[in-house]
């Protein structure tokens, strides 16, 4: 027979479950509702879709940069990109950024056979044959609809693309994005995935890194064969050797800045930023080479002597600091080394060069604003 005691605890326990319930659905009811569910549903414009012919358009066939330092046949796309698309140089690149994500959707405009939409949404997702979930990529709907790029300005539109395709690792929720995206608008300012009004997480951060480096490898490309061109034999032959050097302390430096980032999901953008800033200096060298000013101008010679005792102590503590393993497979240490030893060689070919194209420069002061400038670098 159960005792009183024991009806009188599971009346009391009854008791306390209906009031947390009760508690429960009031605060859920005190919750503001989702702006994003609550939004109208709208459809891209008949003249915005693009045709067969307009995806194919959109497809990139420029060899990688990547390929063509690496002397390697280079890789052609076979599908497009619409960050890529958006934010390139091309005369149309809005309009093709556009047909590209729409392809992939398969909103192709009307009397379009499904044969031929098959094969161009095919094309542009790279042999998908079923509507592509684009993921950030949709993205650039949002900055066309709500900056007017290509296309009449649709603020609907570019609301409803950011609820649907806004979300990302770390980012803020859908009505949290809306409402930063509205006042960005209210504020006449750009709408931008790579700028700093909203946060759409890790995995967007790192298209942007990615893409603003292939944009300064390509200014970096196009600056080498411009200063190849124009160059005495003596100085060409310095010039390729010192870009070799480049090419091979950048290839260390990646190394040492990978084993220093131990993996993780928050490396990559890490490691593109840093890879940014790397590519940037030899950049900045490489226009002052083709302005016929010395990079090393403002370097003084005397400075050498303290400033290699200054780099060999961090070099020593940077060492001592990863003596240990980070783990079984990532050892720090070898990596400055490799990535120290490069760098020497680089120095010295900034020397060889300078020696050759501007001779009235001693040879400490190149080595002097080499050192400054990695120094700092040795461990991010």
């Amino acid at each position: 027979m159960v005792s009183e005691a024991l009806l009188m605890t599971l009346h009391e326990r009854l008791v306390i479950a209906l009031i947390l319930i009760s508690f429960c659905s009031s605060l859920r009811a005190q919750e503001p509702p989702d702006a994003c569910a609550a939004l109208p549903k709208g459809s891209v414009p008949e003249e915005d879709r693009p045709t067969p012919d307009d995806v194919r358009a959109a497809e990139i066939t420029e060899p990688s940069p990547l390929d063509q330092s690496r002397s390697i046949p280079p890789r052609v796309r076979t599908f497009c990109d619409g960050e890529s698309l958006y934010y390139s140089k091309d005369s149309k690149h809005f309009t093709k950024a556009r047909a590209c994500v729409l392809g992939k959707l398969g909103l192709f405009r009307a009397g379009t056979s499904p044969t031929d939409a098959a094969t161009a949404q095919s094309l542009a997702t790279g042999g998908a044959t079923q509507p592509a979930d684009i993921d950030r990529e949709g993205l650039v709907l949002v900055m066309v609809y709500a900056n007017g790029e290509g296309v009449r300005r649709n603020l609907p539109l570019a609301r409803q693309f950011l609820c649907e395709y806004g979300s990302g690792i770390l980012s803020d929720t859908g009505s949290e994005q809306l409402t930063k995206f509205d006042a960005l608008l209210r504020e006449g300012k750009h709408f931008d995935m790579c700028g700093d009004d909203i946060n759409f997480g890790r995995g967007v951060a790192f298209d942007c890194l990615s893409m603003e480096q292939w944009r300064r490898e390509d200014e970096v490309r196009r600056l080498e064969n411009a200063i190849l061109a124009s160059a005495s034999s003596a100085a060409r032959v310095s010039f390729l050797q010192l870009r070799s050097a480049w090419r091979d302390f950048h290839s260390a430096y990646s190394s040492m800045d990978g084993a220093l980032c131990d993996g993780g999901t928050g490396c990559g953008p890490i490691t593109a930023q840093d890879d940014l800033q790397f590519t940037a200096s030899w950049l900045a060298a490489l226009k002052k080479i083709r302005a016929g000013t010395p990079p090393a101008l403002n370097a003084k010679p005397a400075d050498q002597e303290k400033l290699d005792k200054n780099l060999n102590e961090h070099y020593r503590a940077s060492l001592d600091e990863f003596k240990d393993c980070i783990s079984p497979t990532n050892c720090v240490a070898p990596t400055i080394r490799a990535a120290d030893r490069a760098w020497l060689a680089y120095r010295e070919a900034w020397v060889r060069f300078g020696a050759v194209r501007w001779p009235a420069l001693p040879a400490d002061q190149w080595r002097a604003w080499q050192t400054a400038e990695w120094s700092p670098m040795l461990t991010p």
